[in-house]
């Protein structure tokens, strides 16, 4: 265990390892220091690249890309149907000062861990994504209850047709409705982001009590009974 060939590759590793362990050190505690006032490096808000400017600066950007964002209209999918809204119609709107509020304190309030993986993702120039959105509950319902209608599929078991002597099976439907939470969250992101992709509506499945599979079980009993 002490033998020089062991100290010599001890030695050889602890040196790099040792100037990386006080370089790192060095940009931990440096970085705050160096972005005091400044937004952190790889912060995007609305998709907007607000990395390294000071609240004003941001605030001035952001809001002039809400603005544009604001008068293009959101492409929504449901099916087949395709429909385009203006978020201002959606009663979705980017708040851009709260989302650079939240920018600039990325990484600089609190403790912890979540503190150090701030500063690591910065170092690292990794993208983060902030963004504040508020919403109008009654505007929103108004389309959502018609995309909830759009995107339902009823829900329905399995049952026997009888014809005569025939016994056969009618296959259970899955259903499908909107998934609520889903819906909200993509809308949030898509203008966190500043993104002008389609919106599928996110839906989720309901499955039947009775199943196809289950009667097909019980199919050659019941034909027997039918014919006796």
């Amino acid at each position: 265990m002490n033998s020089p060939r062991l100290k010599r590759v001890v030695n050889v590793v602890r040196w790099p390892l040792g100037i990386l362990v006080i370089a790192f050190l060095i940009l931990a505690v440096g970085l705050p220091l160096m972005y005091q006032g400044r937004i952190y490096r790889g912060v995007v808000v609305h998709g907007v690249d607000v990395g390294g400017l000071r609240r004003s600066a941001a605030i001035a950007k952001v809001t002039a890309a809400d603005a544009k964002y604001a008068t293009e209209p959101m492409v929504i999918r449901s099916g087949v149907t395709v429909v385009r809204v203006s978020p201002a119609d959606l009663g979705v709107t980017a708040d851009s000062q709260a989302a650079v509020d939240e920018a600039l304190s990325y990484g600089k309030n609190g403790g912890g861990i979540h503190r150090w993986l701030s500063i690591i993702r910065s170092m690292a120039g990794r993208t983060t994504v902030v963004g504040s959105v508020k919403l109008d509950q009654a505007k929103l319902a108004a389309y959502t209850n018609g995309f909830a209608d759009d995107a339902a599929v009823p829900v329905s078991n399995a049952a026997f047709s009888i014809n005569g002597a025939t016994v056969d099976v009618k296959a259970a439907q899955v259903g499908k409705r909107l998934d609520m939470q889903g819906w909200v969250t993509a809308l949030r992101w898509q203008v966190a982001t500043g993104s002008t992709k389609q919106i599928q509506l996110p839906t989720t499945s309901e499955q039947p009590i009775i199943s196809s599979a289950e009667l097909s079980l019980l199919k050659d009993k019941v034909a027997t009974y039918v014919a006796a």
